[in-house]
């Protein structure tokens, strides 16, 4: 498991990389750690995984520059094949994804439940 300054971890399960993003909030002073550890991720991962698994673990606001990684990640895992999945996310969290349009572009467990 690898860790980026305390806000986001990885592992791997089988074929598939979890990034799991270990704040509550993703504002403007930290959005750009989490771009660039997202982007490590990804870049660092093993050839053979297939799948991403973005878990918002306790996840709660998120600034719109948080929302640029989101759509970030969304491209990098479509150019490379990846499937992405975005972990069931809190109320709130699930709340904004809905309210920015993220649910239409992004497989979420829960969504809609």
């Amino acid at each position: 498991m690898a860790e980026a300054n305390g806000l986001v971890t990885t592992e791997r399960r089988g074929d598939e990389l979890v990034i799991s993003i270990g704040a509550t909030v993703i504002e403007s002073t930290n959005c750009l750690a989490l771009r660039k550890a997202i982007d490590a991720a990804l870049r660092s991962r093993p050839s053979d995984i297939t799948r991403v698994r973005l878990e918002p673990r306790n996840l709660t606001a998120m600034s719109s520059a948080g929302f640029e990684a989101l759509l970030l990640l969304h491209r990098t895992c479509k150019e490379a094949g990846l499937a992405l999945l975005v972990g069931k996310p809190t109320s709130e969290f699930g709340t904004l994804l809905a309210r920015m349009g993220f649910l239409r572009l992004l497989k979420v467990d829960g969504a809609g439940s």
